[in-house]
């Protein structure tokens, strides 16, 4: 059996991705075991990959998951309470402290809707976190089902339209948690403002494209959309992400493509490259619109993008600019995250 990870990070995700699938496909038990026990930290951007792929390539055979006391935190941040909890296969989770952490799994399979009952209200009673300005002032009283002091999630945001002007109704949500949060007096800078309705418009976008594409060509989806935030290091970082186990960007796009784009694009890299790239005729909603600027929203501001969808695998940074590349391991489903530095002062 292999050795236990203390981490997993961009470097070792795929590799582990690949034991358990090996795992998954062996004659007799086909059972997996997931160690967890001796985990420090999970990178965001490969918690969200580990996650998807439980629930979608890796969703239906047994896992066995050991954990122990201290994993709650980056259980739920990292997205893999969600697949957890959802995933149709047996799941049997073991180690100290594990049962307290499985009884908060059920709060993971409600879809989110506008407005609904916040599940952990007590916790941040408890904690004295206030995240959302009181309506008094004009806020939205719609919250996260799901959140903590750094980190919100919404189980199946798809399932909820855009609004009339255009932004999902997370966007509004999103607002003022975000408000509090970042340096500087509340709503007194343009970049300031600027900032967060990036934030917004990343979510509107990558949840129309799970609606429209994923969930809209019939296939059987699930989506979790998180937003967290980081620190240490160079500074404190806010993650976006949003999976779904739909039939992958690849699937849905190539059939749409005209004649004169099927010779242009070869692999499924070549496509995802020149879709995030701005480079492909349009068509519907948020194709040709919401994705590239997703990667400009990440250039402009010296963050990170990451997109995985079936084997193909994207990322840009600052300093590599976007690199496509082809994986072992076949993801049901597509992952979209950024990863945006906090300026310390607006």
């Amino acid at each position: 059996m292999p050795t236990p990870p203390l981490e997993i990070r961009a470097s070792n995700v795929e590799t582990l991705l690949q034991q358990l699938d090996s795992e998954s496909a062996r004659v007799g038990t086909r059972e997996m075991h997931l160690d967890l026990s001796r985990v420090s930290r999970i990178e965001r951007l490969a918690g969200g990959l580990l996650s998807n792929a439980l629930m979608g390539s890796l969703g239906e055979g047994p896992l066995t998951v050991d954990l122990d006391e201290h994993s709650t935190d980056w259980l739920w941040t990292s997205g893999l309470a969600f697949a957890i909890a959802n995933r149709l296969g047996e799941t049997e989770i073991i180690g100290s402290g594990s049962s307290e952490d499985v009884s908060e799994l059920r709060a993971w399979r409600q879809s989110w809707r506008p407005g609904m009952e916040v599940t952990w209200r007590e916790m941040l009673t408890a904690t004295q976190s206030q995240l959302f300005a009181p309506p008094s002032i004009g806020e939205t009283e719609a919250i996260p089902d799901l959140f903590g002091p750094t980190f919100a999630a919404f189980v199946d945001p798809h399932l909820n339209r855009s609004d009339a002007s255009g932004a999902h109704p997370i966007a509004t949500v999103i607002w003022p948690w975000l408000d509090r949060l970042l340096p500087g007096p509340s709503r007194q800078s343009g970049a300031r403002h600027r900032y967060i309705s990036e934030v917004g418009r990343f979510i509107t976008e990558t949840v129309a494209n799970v609606s429209e594409h994923a969930a809209g060509s019939g296939y059987p989806c699930r989506s979790l959309a998180q937003v967290s935030i980081t620190s240490g290091g160079d500074g404190r970082r806010l993650y976006l992400s949003v999976q779904d186990t739909g039939p992958g960007i690849a699937t849905t796009a190539r059939p749409k493509l005209d004649s004169a784009e099927q010779e242009l694009v070869g692999t499924d890299e070549d496509l995802l490259r020149m879709l995030l790239s701005g480079r492909l005729r349009p068509w519907g909603r948020s194709r040709g619109l919401g994705l590239p600027f997703i990667a400009r929203i990440a250039k402009s501001r010296g963050g990170k993008m990451f997109v995985a969808t079936r084997r193909s695998r994207l990322s840009q940074d600052s300093s590599h600019g976007m690199t496509a590349s082809s994986s072992d391991f076949d993801l049901t489903g597509t992952v979209v995250a950024i990863m945006l530095p906090i300026p310390r002062e607006f």
